[in-house]
């Protein structure tokens, strides 16, 4: 039974004053056209080659503070980074070295969290790479002066949720319950040849990122889809539930309302008998760890494997952890979230190798903000600019590299990224320069960049397909 997948539940409850008259908006009408449009754009290029893409962010949720991630470990910038950050401050002979495939362009060296063996060994293999200093901005020449006089900062900048919004959406000047993830899902749906499952694949529930203005994610567990509970049961009363069901499902409404809430409730059964039948066949991983974010990590590895019973070629991922907040107990609390997520990091990119599809899965680190420099006595707090880093296949990741430029630590008016005495840095690339790169790598035409990020041209000549990150092989 085909799905009726042209008004998502979120778009059916943003349309319900106009709905009531028997109209879609105006405004969800022309954006439809535009992606269908941008999906005539790119369907040559993308079904003529018949391959597969797939986008993973693992989202840590509280602000990763990740000048404890990624450290210098050269001699004087070193002891600048021991100056600044004071008793929240690793110890040098605890870091473990990275090795850069191409010298850094200050003379930097660069260590890891003693808790990151598992991503110290994919970044020195080429298989991981590090974005230094990104975050969300309104303007590339964005300066401290700017900073002081309160111009051109982002809305709700050390608000978590604003923040975990703007990541998510790529959109700073305004809040928006659109993700880029779900924007580019709108242009691109069509490459998948069923229509029943949604590219964006949820292991955390509603997220922003994955909400498009017509598509929205498929929520999923690590045990697999869930569905309705006693559907198709042997006994009288499950049998009765399930007849039930069938006849609100199957009737046909006048009332847009109650036609639409049929819709959804028979495209999810379908969707749930479809994707247990394809995951009933999936490759068997033993390498994650027992946590739950090994088994989330496990369950997407497991839905990559039967990507083709599942007739999808491209798929956007999403998995969240929380407890990244470190006001307090920094370097403890730090050290064990690190230690949760490295092993998994491993086991997903042994799995995608062992199913030959390392070069296919991009996965990308998330978190709202960076924190301060300085520490607050046994913590740190909410500030902007960090470090994120990315994995995948040696053919895909421009690996072994620290991508954009790691900023001074040096406190003081000569810093032209420390906008505050206490260490906030203003980030010397932007999310849109960051993900447009991916987008383009993913299947979006350059043309419609800007419809996934709106501000993008304020940051780098994207119709002329410039790529100033170049995190990403084919983009060098």
């Amino acid at each position: 039974m085909k799905k009726i997948n042209k008004i998502s539940r979120r778009s059916f409850l943003g349309q319900a004053s106009c709905a009531g008259l028997g109209y879609l908006s105006l405004a969800s009408t022309l954006t439809s056209l535009r992606a269908m449009n941008a999906s005539a754009i790119s369907n040559s290029s993308i079904n003529a080659n018949g391959d597969y893409k797939a986008i993973v962010v693992l989202f840590k949720f509280g602000g990763n503070d990740s000048f404890n991630t990624l450290i210098p470990n050269d001699t004087a910038n070193y002891n600048e980074y021991l100056s600044a950050r004071g008793n929240v401050a690793l110890a040098q002979n605890t870091l473990l070295p990275i090795n850069l495939t191409s010298p850094d362009p200050n003379g930097r060296l660069f260590g890891l969290h003693p808790s990151l063996g598992g991503l110290q060994s994919l970044f020195n293999s080429g298989k991981a790479a590090f974005v230094a200093n990104v975050g969300t901005k309104m303007k590339s020449d964005m300066t401290v002066s700017d900073y002081q006089n309160g111009l051109h900062i982002p809305v709700g900048l050390y608000s978590h949720n604003d923040q975990q919004e703007m990541w998510q959406t790529s959109i700073t000047d305004r809040r928006t319950a659109i993700g880029w993830g779900g924007r580019i899902a709108d242009l691109i749906n069509d490459q998948n040849t069923n229509t029943n499952i949604s590219m964006s694949i949820s292991l955390s529930g509603i997220n922003t990122f994955q909400i498009g203005n017509v598509e929205s994610e498929y929520s999923i567990t690590p045990s697999g889809s869930v569905g309705y509970t006693g559907y198709g049961g042997s006994d009288d009363r499950n049998q009765a539930r399930t007849a039930g069901l069938n006849g609100f499902m199957e009737h046909q409404y006048n009332d847009i309302f109650k036609q639409t809430y049929a819709d959804m409730l028979r495209s999810s059964r379908d969707a749930h008998a479809i994707f247990s039948s394809a995951i009933a066949n999936a490759s068997t991983f033993n390498q994650f760890s027992g946590s739950p974010l090994g088994a989330n990590m496990e369950m997407i590895a497991k839905t990559i494997s039967v990507k083709d019973d599942l007739g999808l070629n491209r798929q956007i991922f999403f998995v969240g952890i929380g407890g990244w907040d470190a006001h307090s107990n920094l370097l403890a609390d730090h050290s064990d979230l690190l230690s949760v997520v490295d092993p998994d990091l491993t086991a997903f990119s042994n799995a995608m190798e062992q199913i030959n599809m390392e070069d296919q899965v991009l996965l990308l680190e998330m978190s709202e903000f960076g924190r301060t420099i300085s520490s607050n006595n046994n913590g740190t707090d909410h500030a902007w600019g960090g470090h994120v880093y990315a994995v995948g296949g040696t053919n895909l990741i421009n690996g072994g590299l620290v991508h954009g430029n790691y900023p001074s630590l040096v406190y003081g008016p000569n810093n032209p990224y420390n906008a505050e005495s206490r260490g906030r840095m203003i980030p010397g690339i932007s999310t849109e320069e960051y993900f447009g790169e991916i987008a383009r790598w993913f299947g979006v035409p350059a043309s419609e960049l800007n419809y996934v990020f709106p501000n993008i041209g304020e940051f780098y000549d994207y119709i002329n397909d410039k790529h100033p990150v170049g995190i990403l092989k084919p983009y060098v």
